[in-house]
């Protein structure tokens, strides 16, 4: 079961994907020599996209589980747990979107799919 800080917030068909940002390198030229020196400045974190789907037994509960999700959007770097058990620390959530309007099963569950994207720091 996936969590972040220590707290499931991903409810169910959980997928995550990770992808790694691009190294800072500075290029540099000198007047009169041919080619260029390149300077590998080191990675710069990884993004991580959660999609997932959001099950309440009612609105507002789901309303309130997509504020607590939005509430974690504070610049603080917590431990993220994926579905399959790994481990990442110094992760920021950065964005948090619910897709499309709040649904409800034939049970009675009110649903909404969301994608939610967090920053790797290192």
């Amino acid at each position: 079961m996936p969590t972040y800080g220590g707290v499931d917030l991903f409810g169910i068909a959980v997928s995550t994907s990770i992808q790694d940002r691009p190294r800072e390198v500075q290029v540099n030229t000198y007047f009169g020599l041919h080619g260029l020196e390149i300077l590998d400045g080191g990675a710069r974190g990884r993004t991580i996209t959660v999609t997932g789907v959001l099950v309440q037994s009612n609105e507002s509960l789901l309303v309130e589980s997509e504020e607590v999700f939005r509430n974690r959007i504070d610049g603080v770097a917590r431990e993220f747990i994926d579905e399959r058990g790994i481990r990442r620390s110094n992760v920021i959530l950065e964005e948090f979107q619910s897709i499309g309007k709040i649904r409800r099963t034939t049970d009675g569950f009110c649903v909404r799919p969301y994608r939610a994207r967090f920053l790797e720091l290192g």
